[in-house]
């Protein structure tokens, strides 16, 4: 999309407003117009599935801090404007570089956010009406040695462990009884 679409969009978005500008008004600056529309319809189609595809292929799976930033992101979205103009607005007369007070608002405002939602939105009323109910946590490890010893059962008679969660291991099955 940046690399097909974007260079002509672009090309006729500005000579059909350099004719326009010009008082040039005529069929091809309904034609450029017309086309700078589609093409930008089309860029923008291109860019989202471009996107979901992206973070389908590299970011899906079970990560912690992700999961975290997915749920907080629709408060976030509802309680980011406020404060983030108030954070500039605290910042508008700071003698900063216009960089510094950039990252500065954005660094405060996700921090803000992050934290009012952890204190007062995630785990209260407010949480569950935002992001539904939370599923229940099942472990996602394999059990260890120590938790398959707990649940596997040996009678001295036989030695083969026994019980209704025991289930052999590949390489138990294949290393027969004297190993």
């Amino acid at each position: 999309a940046n690399m097909a679409v974007m260079p002509a969009m672009l090309e006729l978005t500005i000579t059909g407003n350099h004719l326009e500008e010009a008082g040039q008004a005529s069929a091809s600056l309904l034609g450029r117009k017309a086309a700078a529309v589609l093409l930008s319809g089309l860029y923008t189609w291109m860019m989202v599935e471009g996107l979901v595809g992206l973070f389908q292929r590299h970011f899906s799976g079970n990560r912690g801090w992700w999961r975290y930033l997915a749920d907080s992101s629709y408060w976030c979205y509802l309680a980011g404007f406020p404060v983030q103009v108030a954070v500039q607005v605290w910042l508008a007369d700071t003698p900063m570089p216009i960089a510094v007070k950039f990252l500065l608002v954005n660094a405060l405002t996700f921090a803000v956010l992050l934290a009012t939602y952890e204190l007062g939105v995630r785990h209260t009323w407010v949480g569950l009406m935002l992001n539904g109910k939370r599923p229940e946590r099942t472990p996602t490890a394999v059990p260890g040695p120590v938790v398959i010893a707990a649940r596997v059962r040996v009678d001295a008679a036989h030695p083969e462990p026994t019980g209704p969660r025991w289930q052999p291991q590949p390489e138990q099955q294949t290393a027969g009884r004297n190993g």
